[in-house]
């Protein structure tokens, strides 16, 4: 997907530009990142250190980014941004949800 050419993307990137909404997208762009680079499957886990994991992309989006470390809750709004807006968010989804009891 073509981040750059979605508008919604667009609107949400211009009216996020501040604080943790910022940190949210740029987290979130950096993990879509990283799915697109490499098409391992992803499976269950919460180790930080497996990026084939939601919860590994996330940590290491942020490490990658220098975002310093986020709450729970931003996390859940990286995970609904990479579910909304990536071509494997089903994936990412599915897997979220299983690894946090949703």
């Amino acid at each position: 997907m073509d981040l750059e050419k979605n508008e919604e993307w667009q609107r949400i990137v211009k009216s996020n530009d501040i604080g943790d909404g910022k940190v949210v997208v740029t987290i979130a762009r950096e993990v879509m990142h990283l799915l697109s680079e490499d098409d391992t499957p992803l499976h269950n886990g919460i180790d930080p250190d497996d990026e084939h994991t939601p919860f590994g992309l996330i940590c290491l989006a942020n490490y990658n980014v220098n975002e310093g470390g986020i709450s729970g809750f931003l996390a859940r709004q990286v995970a609904q941004m990479i579910v909304k807006f990536h071509d494997r968010g089903e994936e990412f989804r599915t897997i979220w949800n299983e690894d946090n009891k949703i």
